[in-house]
């Protein structure tokens, strides 16, 4: 058995896709998670939604901490390195483009003789006192919150949610932060995330962009679909992880991110204010898809 410093960065979905290959190795090996944030946003990844207690270090403590284990294990990167800090190994070099986050953290189980298999540990999600309990539709148009990720949104949110009542006869609901409020549906915004994860946990359906809440929606084997305008299905969905989740892409998306890179002609969709084509999916092909589902 080894003592496994296993060290989380970035953001929420790259932490949640990474907890099956952690419990992976805690079948056979002692590991101590910590997280190191890069970025203010990353204050989302130490929120508790990770089956396991995690202490937040600062770099200095963190270098030197990690020469109390016998391997570093660095999430998302997909470095393995020795007490001193030696590399041994990325296992980025073992997989292709079209294998996913998800794949890319079990390598781990690979090089330290685990089970590879994915493993869903008991997480916490928060019910508060004024939890509205109805199994809505959850809608979520992650990264309005965030300019850096804005090819991510999908911007007929709201005529999709007037569809899925109208056609569907269903109540939806919007999660996230206030200004991922979607005109039209029922504000469970502004949520704490573990009270979000609740109400992902109960709802009917869910219905979102590539975000962390929909890694969370996969995790916890919630219905429902997912829209991929710029980013990578090949990468940032799982067949095993998110199997309750179905993908919906742009028919008119040509470049994008193509796994693990972007393509080079992919730069108008970062650098633009106003929507790429390969956010333009139609409301009516999400409808159908969110209609065969339930």
């Amino acid at each position: 058995m080894s003592n496994i410093f296993f060290t989380l960065r970035f953001g929420l979905g790259n932490v949640v896709q990474s907890i099956p290959a952690y419990l992976s190795l805690c079948e056979k090996h002692d590991v101590t998670v910590a997280y190191t944030p890069l970025y203010p946003t990353d204050s989302v990844a130490r929120a508790g939604f990770f089956p396991s207690e995690v202490e937040e270090m600062d770099i200095v403590t963190f270098t030197d901490e990690v020469k109390k284990y016998d391997y570093l294990a660095n999430l998302p990167y997909g470095i393995v390195a020795d007490k001193t800090g030696n590399f041994i190994m990325e296992v980025l070099d073992g997989i292709s483009e079209l294998d996913s986050e998800v794949e890319r953290s079990m390598k781990y189980c690979e090089y330290f003789g685990c089970t590879k298999k994915i493993t869903r540990g008991s997480v916490k999600t928060k019910r508060g006192k004024d939890f509205d309990d109805r199994p809505y539709v959850i809608l979520h148009n992650g990264a309005l919150d965030s300019e850096e990720w804005r090819m991510k949104r999908y911007p007929m949110f709201e005529r999709l949610a007037l569809l899925i009542k109208r056609e569907l006869g269903l109540e939806v609901a919007s999660i996230g932060s206030e200004k991922e409020y979607i005109k039209g549906t029922v504000d469970l915004t502004g949520k704490e995330l573990l009270e979000s994860s609740a109400y992902i946990e109960n709802a009917k359906f869910y219905v979102g962009t590539d975000s962390g809440m929909y890694h969370i929606a996969g995790y916890l084997e919630v219905p429902g679909v997912v829209m991929f305008t710029a980013t990578s299905p090949s990468k940032n969905w799982d067949k095993n992880f998110h199997h309750t989740i179905t993908p919906i892409k742009s028919d008119t998306c040509k470049y994008g991110q193509w796994g693990y890179h972007w393509h080079p002609a992919c730069g108008s969709c970062k650098q633009s204010t106003l929507y790429h084509p390969c956010q333009t999916i139609d409301p009516w092909k999400v409808l159908s898809k969110v209609a065969e589902v339930l």
